[in-house]
């Protein structure tokens, strides 16, 4: 008779003890990251509780207005907007089939938040990483309060990281199909339909494509599959008479970008842009992209009016002549240029440097010690969300305050990631190393996405701290993967050998 605990006796227990024999076992085997995840569990309900039921930000009402606005079949879509583009919207339109209650989305957006991290764990163990390295990656975007704090918000950058790090996930499994890679391409695309900085991350994932050796079959798939829906999107917005772009406001936010740097001597202005040169320029922290665009007292307020009031033709003339505006100034004084984006792109870097387009677009990173009702829309909570008054702040909020103090994105890690991930692609250069650095085409695709996600925010738009959370799980990852790749070398290029060798020949035997 076999030993009670042998493979036959628990096969003789039935299906249900095999079952609980083996979730005992990962339990066993992956301990580390159970316990980050149990911690990490914790603290989101602590922030659902603190923070209930939601809490909103200026942008969360724009995308309440877009939710909703048509009907198929009895289900709510979502329309275009001239400053967002639609897949938040639709977002909220799914959960809506559930509940329009607010608390709802805070939830899902918290699980989303854990899907993250419990992927970020799996795709470094799928390239190598022990175990614990693993685990304590996972813990960075795990346990980030910035990211807890985000989620707890009816923002789109939960969503847009999560679809990030999922279509990622498939397309690096190198023994993926068709159908894998199929599902990351839409998934890439419906992060650019999120936020439309996710278009910078097509090029790479194509050439990561390429890199990676998978073939013109594979490659033409990818293509296909991000194309295919990006096209159907642009389709449609144009089909609603908007144009083949995701949104009509690219024009809006690369004036506020180079507002400040813009000098009218420098190249020659239409009389359309004449009245962009006039009146005083702002000076010192009112010099930024947000007083440009959104204050009723900046050139292009005063002469097209408040962009959140424009009609569709107002909007399409606007846009195209701050775009034609912006692009003038860039090519007239590339160096000014460069330098404000390049000292912005740094800013994500330094630990306890904040956003400078005003304190309140800290706010979602941020767990407040009081509501914000400046943040508070009362008509439309009660239409899209079924809340009727301001959030309130309950007592976790004050450990939550103390936690984020210590534990928030480490600005500091990040810069080394990006830095290793460079390094690993500029050795990559030569045909002699690649042998060497075999996650090459992994940290191009994981820090590649990561950092210029980063610089074309500063080089369209602005600095906000907020936009480095969605991009934290990838730096983690490729950063991690090109430290395997550099250790690895080190041990294999680096005389260690040779001195070992020294040792033995000098030794008396």
């Amino acid at each position: 008779m076999p030993p009670p605990g042998s493979s036959s006796s628990a096969a003789a227990l039935g299906p249900s003890h095999r079952w609980g024999a083996s979730f005992r076992q990962v339990l066993h085997e992956h301990a580390g990251l159970v316990a980050i995840l149990a911690a990490a569990v914790l603290l989101r309900v602590a922030a659902l509780i603190a923070y209930r039921p939601a809490l909103f930000f200026s942008d969360s009402w724009r995308y309440a207005s877009v939710a909703r606005t048509h009907t198929v079949a009895g289900i709510f879509i979502p329309g275009f907007d001239t400053l967002r583009p639609s897949g938040y919207p639709a977002v909220l339109d799914v959960l809506a089939i559930v509940t329009r209650h607010a608390v709802l989305i805070a939830v899902v957006q918290h699980v989303a938040g854990l899907v993250i991290g419990v992927l970020v764990y799996a795709l470094l163990r799928r390239l190598g990483a022990s175990r614990t390295i693993a685990a304590v990656a996972s813990a960075v975007v795990l346990l980030d309060s910035y990211a807890i704090a985000l989620e707890q918000y009816v923002l789109s950058e939960t969503f847009f990281a999560l679809c990030l790090v999922v279509s990622f996930f498939l397309i690096t499994n190198r023994r993926a199909g068709a159908g894998a890679i199929v599902a990351s391409g839409i998934l890439l695309a419906c992060a650019a339909s999120l936020r439309t900085v996710g278009i910078v991350a097509v090029p790479v994932w194509l050439a990561y494509v390429l890199v990676a050796g998978r073939g013109r079959r594979q490659f033409g798939i990818a293509l296909a599959a991000v194309a295919v829906p990006l096209a159907l999107y642009v389709g449609a917005h144009a089909a609603a008479g908007r144009g083949f772009q995701l949104t009509e406001s690219s024009g809006w936010f690369l004036y506020g970008r180079v507002g400040q740097i813009a000098d009218c001597s420098q190249f020659k202005v239409t009389p359309d842009e004449r009245p962009l040169c006039r009146g005083t320029r702002p000076t010192g922290q009112k010099a930024t992209p947000r007083w440009f665009i959104w204050d009723l007292g900046s050139p292009a307020n005063r002469e097209f009016g408040a962009v959140t009031g424009l009609s569709r033709p107002e909007m399409r003339r606007s846009n195209r002549i701050l775009r034609d505006f912006a692009l003038k100034t860039i090519v007239s004084r590339p160096g000014a240029y460069a330098r404000m984006v390049g000292s912005e792109f740094v800013r994500f870097f330094e630990p306890g440097k904040m956003s400078t387009v005003g304190p309140e677009s800290n706010f979602p990173i941020t767990f407040l010690d009081q509501p914000q009702p400046s943040q508070f829309n009362r008509k439309l909570a009660d239409r899209y969300f079924a809340v009727s008054s301001p959030p309130t702040v309950h007592a976790p909020a004050g450990f939550l305050r103390s936690y984020q103090r210590f534990l928030h994105t480490p600005r500091w890690l990040m810069a080394a990631f990006g830095i290793a991930g460079l390094l690993v692609l500029l050795l990559a250069i030569p045909r002699s190393l690649r042998a060497h650095l075999p996650r090459r085409a992994e940290v191009l695709l994981l820090v590649g996405t990561g950092l210029l996600f980063l610089l074309a925010t500063v080089a369209t738009a602005s600095f906000s701290v907020r936009y480095l959370v969605p991009a934290a799980p990838l730096l983690v990852s490729g950063g991690v993967a090109a430290l395997l790749d550099l250790s690895a070398l080190a041990r294999q290029r680096w005389p260690f050998r040779t001195l070992a060798h020294a040792r033995q020949a000098m030794s008396p035997s």
